[in-house]
């Protein structure tokens, strides 16, 4: 599913990754949905750390209308300063242990 903060965050080096695994399309697509869960937890998580209750709600609103609207990263960076830095870093490490759990498996479980 595309989001408003889609633009931070490309998951495709991991999704290739997942090609080299021994596994069927339907379990690879089920993996792909469940990095793809995480990523969005992690940066919901970040938000609503950084907003106030009243911020929270109109985030809520905003993300329920359409969440692949691009001006909801704008109000976000208004409300909670530069987000998307965090964002952003938050994915790259998520990223990272992804690969290497991608490693391990190719590598059989070491």
């Amino acid at each position: 599913m595309k989001y408003f903060y889609s633009h931070l965050v490309a998951i495709e080096t991991i999704t290739e990754k997942l090609d080299e695994l021994d596994m069927t399309d339907s379990q690879r697509k089920h993996l792909a949905e469940l990095i793809d869960s995480t990523i969005h937890q992690e940066v919901l998580d970040i938000i609503f750390s950084r907003l106030n209750e009243t911020d929270k709600l109109l985030f809520i609103e905003q993300l329920k209308n359409d969440p692949s609207n691009p001006e909801i990263i704008k109000l976000l960076n208004e409300k909670a300063g530069d987000i998307e830095s965090e964002i952003k870093e938050a994915v790259v490490k998520i990223k990272k242990e992804l690969h290497e759990d991608v490693e391990t498996a190719k590598r059989g479980g070491e």
